[in-house]
């Protein structure tokens, strides 16, 4: 095992270990804020992944620390709840991110499965969760959602320490970037201008949200996922993965056309995202999450987003809210400068009887019955 003398800003990267994660749920936190219940159960974390439509769930395994697993609801990035497998402790995850270089050793062996992808690394604290399934009569494919969040940015990207994750589709690796490249601290997402700094966990560092989907012809055959996260290097600083929504799917599973995408790459994705505008800032009318901010109007694919403008009384359009507009803000004519429809006074002697006026004959003479008053 290699140790690490690097020196994080006012702390060391062994230091972190021991930093207590009271201070980092001490913060109240908001109703809708992430939440994070530990669990070693191999059942329940599968029940988490596992959608509601297009698969049976046969069996499930999981080897790993007890801590370092876990069901989660109110996912950061607006992915769907589901399961966090970490390479260290489950509720390190939790936000606010206010600690430097928060991270737990379990002291567990790595996977061979992370081996493969990070050759050369010494691999550590595997988490590895096991599903069996088989997909329901029609189903063409499975799909499924993820993020991947991890301590270990930006101060080690590149520096050897590259923890990794994978989803394992019978044998083959399906958690790639754009590229085929597995899902590492080294690659693309997080060495590149992809990362995510703000995604209301814990994690310094996380990808986008991530869309996978891999198809599988024959239904009637017993398949094996297995969601796998390790350290890399050694066994601190950690790393997550957030997945949720495994489903089959049909028609909608085009390996060819979608095998990787991501919330950010420019492409709507139905039913999970509502706009996506080809990056990763929140501030735009799309956000990170690929949500419509209030007050913006975006179109679909590619997302093109802009803000609404707000109704302007006197410029001669009748918006929302407004009764009517005659183009300026002048009272009297029919149109109020507050643009409301203006009742005409009544007019004694126009031959229509108003509000307070006893009658009106058409005219405004005396002495013929109604007087011009």
């Amino acid at each position: 095992m290699t140790h690490r003398h690097l020196v994080l800003p006012a702390l060391t990267r062994f230091a972190t270990c021991t930093l207590s994660l009271a201070l980092a749920t001490v913060a109240a936190l908001p109703a809708n804020a992430l939440q994070i219940k530990p669990t070693a159960d191999a059942d329940g974390l599968a029940k988490a992944f596992v959608g509601t439509s297009g698969l049976d769930l046969i069996s499930s395994d999981y080897v790993g620390a007890a801590e370092a697993a876990a069901t989660y609801t109110d996912g950061p990035l607006g992915i769907a709840d589901g399961v966090l497998l970490t390479s260290g402790k489950a509720a390190d995850a939790m936000p606010p991110n206010d600690e430097e270089g928060l991270g737990t050793d379990n002291g567990l062996p790595g996977d061979p499965l992370c081996q493969g992808l990070v050759p050369g690394h010494d691999v550590l604290d595997a988490s590895r969760l096991t599903v069996r399934f088989k997909l329901k009569t029609g189903m063409k494919g499975i799909r499924f959602e993820y993020i991947v969040g991890s301590e270990e940015f930006p101060e080690f990207v590149g520096a050897g320490f590259n923890d990794v994750v994978g989803v394992f589709l019978d044998g083959v690796n399906i958690a790639l970037d754009a590229e085929g490249a597995p899902i590492s601290i080294n690659g693309p997402f997080f060495s590149g201008t992809s990362v995510i700094t703000d995604s209301d966990t814990q994690y310094d560092g996380a990808t986008p949200r991530l869309h996978a989907v891999a198809q599988l012809p024959d239904a009637a055959t017993e398949h094996t996922l297995v969601v796998v996260v390790c350290d890399a290097g050694d066994g601190i600083l950690d790393t997550g993965i957030f997945a949720a929504s495994l489903v089959g799917c049909s028609d909608d599973c085009d390996e060819s056309t979608d095998p990787v995408a991501w919330c950010g790459d420019g492409v709507v994705k139905d039913g999970s995202e509502e706009c996506d505008d080809g990056n990763n800032v929140d501030d735009d009318g799309c956000t990170n999450a690929c949500a419509v901010m209030t007050g913006y109007t975006c179109e679909k694919s590619p997302s093109v987003c802009t803000k609404a403008t707000a109704a302007v009384c006197g410029d001669g359009t009748k918006d929302d809210g407004e009764a009517c507009d005659d183009g300026n803000k002048v009272d009297g004519d029919g149109c109020s400068a507050t643009c409301t429809v203006e009742t005409p006074a009544g007019v004694c002697g126009d031959g229509t009887k108003d509000g307070g006026e006893a009658c009106d004959d058409g005219n405004k003479v005396d002495g013929d019955g109604c007087s011009a008053t």
